[in-house]
């Protein structure tokens, strides 16, 4: 089982169905990859493949707004805005909210009061068998000091090149929506997911289709550790600098969630820390940054437990204008001063 897990971190496959035939030659083990699923589901981890946002042309932004206090995270649910998809406390004070779409539109927007990372890539973290299971197990601060001290001394992580996609259509990003939710389906299940017999002309090809966006992972990532909710400090790094291979070191680390990489040549990193190894933290993370040539630019520090998230360009939350033709698409532009003068009018509600 665990060394499957290595190799789908860097595995452009999807469905069990195809998982099996590529790591077992045998379409017939469907079984022994689905119960792989499970038993990672059974000690809290969640393994999801990776879609790379930018194959669809999507962005992404981190925006800080420092001068709001979110008492209420509930209220943030009533925010109707194509694009949000998460929003969270920041300690002492403050809102951090993540926003993705076709692009990001900062003009207008008061920098004063509020600060915007924007990235188009996003990686999960890959921790080694080793860090993984037992951080699933159990989590206490001995452990957490453990992981700052091999923070970044991990493998670079070779990832996949990846494509961009030309044209796609809502079946396309139904099916991205159906193996995130599920990435154990098998390629039965998801034709019966997908209603085949509803829309068999657009799906004759579906196979074909599920090449076509295969090319747009970078792996597997894991996404969820449960564990990991019992850790009440979440921190958003930003680094620059340096090569973005060594910032992905970071992967290795399971508290380490993920690491958006922006083209500009800064980073952004979200991880989860106990509250009173916060300091601990932020300097393991400058000794790596001094190691490797990178800079430590800014750190914010986000309670996790109240973070409200939207699923992955669900055309309803994820900002996908559906068009007559299956080859025309796009995003809705993220305007970040209107959705800064929401969130404050719903904290002041």
């Amino acid at each position: 089982m665990r060394d499957l897990l290595e190799e789908l971190y860097k595995a452009q496959v999807l469905t069990s169905t195809k998982i099996a035939r590529k790591f077992f030659d045998d379409v017939r083990e469907v079984e022994r990859v689905k119960r792989f699923f499970y038993t990672l589901r059974k000690v809290g981890i969640v393994l999801k493949p990776d879609f790379d946002i930018s194959s669809f042309r999507i962005k992404r932004a981190v925006l800080i707004l420092h001068d709001v206090i979110l008492r209420d995270v509930s209220l943030v649910e009533s925010i109707d805005i194509p694009g949000v998809k998460s929003v969270a406390p920041l300690i002492p004070k403050g809102v951090f909210l993540v926003v993705e779409g076709g692009a990001i539109d900062t003009y207008g927007a008061d920098e004063r009061a509020m600060k915007v990372y924007a990235y188009e890539r996003v990686f999960r973290s890959r921790p080694p068998r080793d860090l993984l299971f037992p951080v699933a197990r159990k989590l206490d601060a001995d452990i957490i000091r453990y992981l700052l001290t091999v923070l970044g001394k991990g493998d670079i992580i070779d990832f996949p090149e990846t494509e961009l996609l030309n044209k796609f259509d809502w079946i396309d990003l139904e099916i991205v929506n159906l193996v995130s939710e599920d990435p154990s389906i098998s390629l039965r299940e998801l034709l019966y997911k997908l209603e085949y017999e509803r829309v068999r002309k657009k799906v004759r090809h579906f196979l074909e289709r599920i090449e076509r966006i295969e090319k747009t992972i970078t792996g597997y990532g894991v996404s969820k550790i449960v564990s990991l909710k019992s850790l009440a400090m979440g921190i958003i790094a930003v680094i620059r600098g340096g090569d973005r291979r060594d910032v992905l070191r970071l992967l290795r680390i399971p508290t380490v969630m993920a690491v958006g990489i922006s083209s500009e040549g800064h980073a952004v990193v979200q991880m989860v820390t106990l509250r009173e190894l916060f300091h601990e933290t932020v300097r393991a993370l400058d000794d790596f940054c001094s190691v490797y040539g990178l800079e430590l630019v800014d750190v914010y520090s986000y309670d996790p437990r109240f973070i409200v998230v939207n699923k992955f360009i669900r055309k309803s939350t994820g900002g996908y204008i559906p068009s007559a033709r299956a080859d025309e698409h796009r995003w809705v532009k993220v305007d970040v001063g209107e959705v800064v003068d929401v969130v404050r009018k719903v904290v002041r509600s």
